[in-house]
């Protein structure tokens, strides 16, 4: 489910999400949060590219987020302030975000629950 359209430049950012969780993510050009792929990885206690396999290997756990509406990653330019050059990444939405938190909370992964339980 990848979108291989042209990257969108962005700056690295990173969002405080309550008062001891922290995502590293990306802010676009009109003022919208991205989570970064491979933190989202990391926030839930997976490997780093758990997301994108996800995309690429695993259809079910795919249609499971996609029927409750997530859309996939999103190519992202990220260009790096004061050191030069950039990096590509792959981002998702914070609604997105709430979509993955939510199927991992409903399969019992503890740090869904938790990373819930701090919005609630």
């Amino acid at each position: 489910m990848p979108k291989e359209s042209e990257p969108i430049k962005a700056l690295s950012a990173t969002v405080q999400l309550s008062d001891t969780l922290v995502i590293d993510g990306y802010m676009m050009p009109n003022g919208e949060f991205r989570a970064g792929a491979v933190s989202v990885s990391a926030i839930l206690g997976y490997k780093r590219n758990w997301l994108l396999e996800i995309e690429d290997k695993s259809p079910d756990k795919l249609k499971t987020l996609s029927d409750k509406g997530y859309r996939g990653t999103t190519l992202t330019l990220v260009q790096r302030s004061g050191r030069g050059g950039s990096n590509k990444a792959r981002t998702i939405s914070l609604r997105e975000l709430t979509i993955v938190i939510a199927v991992e909370a409903q399969l019992s992964n503890k740090r869904a629950i938790a990373i819930q339980s701090a919005f609630t």
